[in-house]
């Protein structure tokens, strides 16, 4: 260190000669480093999460070079591929997130960081801030296509309920910035559609009704319910359908929370992780530990589908560990086909498929035992994404 410290100190006293010398070797090596560091991988290439990356060259010909359509794709080709793109993207990154909570240096991302260094989903901001209700369907006449569906599956005896998992934002205002409040908290859609819910005799199921308030059940890192919330939310979901299907052999299991907490992991650092960041674990705060306790397992299995967001995924996994089902379609935003199957083995097969209204028409509805509908209440104004409007039973 001393011999370091000595040498800056003989190039700070230096002639101006040397230290134009230095000036121009530095300048000179930072113009060739990313040519070096292409061929030789100096530094390891770091990964970017959710990035987008142009990885073939572009087509050269005259046409493209007239037109400055080569050298355009080859700037950004170099760009990606220089070896250094990671470096400098989680450099600016995490500048921006320490000095200036800002969630990315895209304006267009939609990772924003709240109050105590919480993220967020910009979508969960929206709806706190009454964003949608100028954009939500009738809720009379929305509740009437909910009920659509559910008296279509009841003419088939089949069960029907749906699920509407909290709002992050609206669950925990303390994590919101006031700059990033517009006035009081609105109501939102949930509330205005309650009541016709209610009218209509609609199955449903808040899940946050059930929450206790000395629980946290989100975590500051991720855009989902914690694993204690999802194994809470899953038990939620698991009682009302047994009480929807009194004759069908369904689980019976109990999220029993210990004295202790644990770091946050997998999906509970998804939003953190597109953040693209160095390191935003002094944020990171423990979240509640519990024990899956399971009292029975069924023997003559439903089929079930569930159609709704990503907060599904959490919830089918614990599914899937209680042996739950049969077997299990997912309807992802109504675009992407998800499934897990009980076949001749005890371990369940997952899968995607491609997605086809043709073929998710009701009589695909129809061939499963119940539908678990499911929304969020930031996204409960589009409900079954063009699902509801194509469901027409004869």
């Amino acid at each position: 260190m001393k011999k370091i410290i000595e040498k800056i100190l003989e190039l700070v006293t230096a002639d101006y000669s040397s230290k134009q010398l230095v000036l121009s070797c530095c300048f000179f090596g930072l113009l060739v480093f990313p040519a070096i560091q292409y061929s030789l991988q100096v530094l390891p290439k770091i990964s970017l999460v959710d990035t987008p990356m142009q990885k073939k060259f572009p087509v050269l010909s005259i046409q493209s070079l007239l037109t400055t359509e080569f050298q355009q794709k080859f700037e950004k080709w170099l760009m990606h591929n220089n070896g250094l793109f990671g470096w400098m993207i989680k450099t600016g990154n995490s500048i921006n997130y320490q000095l200036f909570d800002i969630g990315s240096s895209r304006y267009s991302s939609r990772t924003i960081v709240g109050a105590q260094k919480a993220l967020f989903d910009k979508i969960y901001l929206n709806d706190f801030n009454g964003k949608y209700l100028t954009k939500v369907p009738d809720p009379e006449a929305h509740a009437k296509l909910i009920k659509n569906v559910q008296e279509g599956m009841n003419q088939q005896d089949k069960a029907f309920l749906l699920v509407i998992h909290p709002n992050k934002a609206r669950l925990n205002p303390n994590w919101v910035k006031e700059s990033q409040k517009v006035g009081e908290p609105s109501p939102g859609y949930l509330a205005r559609l309650r009541p016709y819910l209610d009218r209509e005799k609609i199955n449903y199921l808040v899940v946050s009704d059930f929450f206790n308030p000395k629980i946290q059940y989100f975590v500051k890192s991720g855009a989902h319910l914690n694993n204690y919330g999802k194994c809470f939310s899953a038990k939620l979901v698991n009682d009302r359908l047994r009480t929807l299907i009194p004759n069908a052999d369904l689980p019976q299991f109990e999220c029993e929370l210990n004295n202790r907490l644990v770091s946050p992991q997998d999906e509970d650092l998804d939003l953190a992780n597109l953040l693209n960041i160095w390191d935003y674990t002094p944020s990171l705060e423990p979240v509640p530990d519990f024990k899956l306790i399971v009292k029975n397992t069924p023997k003559e299995r439903l089929k079930a589908l569930f159609a709704g967001t990503s907060y599904c995924f959490g919830m089918l996994s614990l599914f899937d560990q209680v042996e739950a089902f049969r077997a299990v379609d997912f309807l992802f935003y109504n675009k992407t086909h998800y499934y897990s199957r009980k076949k001749y083995t005890p371990n369940v097969q997952k899968g995607k498929s491609a997605f086809s209204k043709k073929l998710h028409r009701p009589q695909f509805i129809l061939n499963h035992d119940l539908l678990v509908l499911e929304s969020t209440d930031a996204r409960l104004h589009q409900l079954g994404f063009g699902l509801l409007d194509s469901f027409k039973i004869n």
